[in-house]
């Protein structure tokens, strides 16, 4: 199977948003994927129509009418062979994505893996898996709304900006960035992002504290309350109750210099027990 064979099945997989494992495929050929075939091509463009209205993005995405570059189909050409050990290779001669478009092709990509590789069943080594960091690192997006990989956090900054200046883009980040931590890695990326957009954007802040407390508020008092399972213990269990206590760190901020703000906002209840979370652990050692 060539190159070209693996990333469209892989691109039709993504746009189907099949069950199931991702196809795999071979890289025969691969020099071929800089210049797909033209039904290889328009398979990356349907892909990245149909993730932007997931996304429920106006088209185009955030007014942003860019071409989807190869990149898209190279990453769909990786993940078929993601068993082979040029995979990862291939991965990292992948440019930045250069258009809202690619951007969310290459996000719907990242995520279908992400949300089947992330727990490898009965804890077994999947090749699928060990993709993820450089796939990360492929899908700034993806970085930014579950964690950064290994190439660190500044791509995930510059999409934010990106996100931040359009308004469905605003509001994709918000819904995104209010829904529960699925991870302790993502709680404390997610803590660390909301405590530095402090100085820079702090409505926006806010309206992500109110948006995960008016609809996700059963799912972080969830995790508030496993955090302090572990600190009742004696001694404290402080270190695994650190990345809830950072996803509260940017509101507890504001609730102590600038409590007024908080008070307007209507759909901001139910938030005590976080930021009691937080300077618990804060007294305890626990935040740097």
């Amino acid at each position: 199977m060539s190159a070209m064979d693996t990333a469209m099945r892989v691109l039709a997989w993504a746009i189907a948003d099949a069950p199931g494992p991702a196809p795999t495929g071979d890289l025969i050929g691969a020099a071929e994927l800089a210049e797909p075939a033209e039904d290889v091509r328009d398979a990356g463009i349907r892909l990245a129509v149909v993730s932007a209205a997931r996304l429920r993005l106006a088209a185009p995405p955030l007014a942003d009418p860019g071409p989807v570059t190869p990149g898209v189909v190279v990453m769909a050409a990786a993940i078929g062979a993601r068993a082979q050990p040029t995979a990862t290779m291939l991965l990292r001669a992948v440019s930045p994505a250069r258009s809202a478009y690619e951007l969310v092709a290459r996000h719907s990509m990242v995520t279908a893996m992400i949300r089947r590789y992330r727990q490898p069943p009965n804890g077994t080594a999947d090749p699928g898996t060990a993709l993820l960091p450089a796939l990360r690192d492929a899908s700034s997006l993806t970085g930014l709304l579950d964690v950064p990989g290994p190439a660190g956090p500044s791509r995930c900054d510059q999409v934010l900006d990106q996100m931040l200046g359009h308004a469905d883009g605003r509001n994709l980040v918000t819904l995104a960035l209010a829904v529960p931590p699925v991870t302790d890695e993502q709680s404390s990326w997610r803590g660390e992002l909301l405590n530095g957009m402090l100085s820079e954007d702090r409505e926006w802040v806010l309206d992500v504290y109110e948006t995960a407390m008016s609809w996700h508020a059963e799912g972080h008092r969830c995790r508030v309350r496993q955090a302090y399972q572990l600190l009742r213990r004696r001694p404290p269990n402080v270190a695994p109750a650190v990345p809830t206590a950072v996803w509260w760190q940017a509101l507890a901020r504001v609730e102590r210099t600038r409590p007024e703000l908080l008070r307007r906002r209507a759909g901001l209840t139910d938030h005590r027990l976080g930021l009691h979370l937080y300077w618990d652990v804060w007294r305890l050692g626990g935040m740097s």
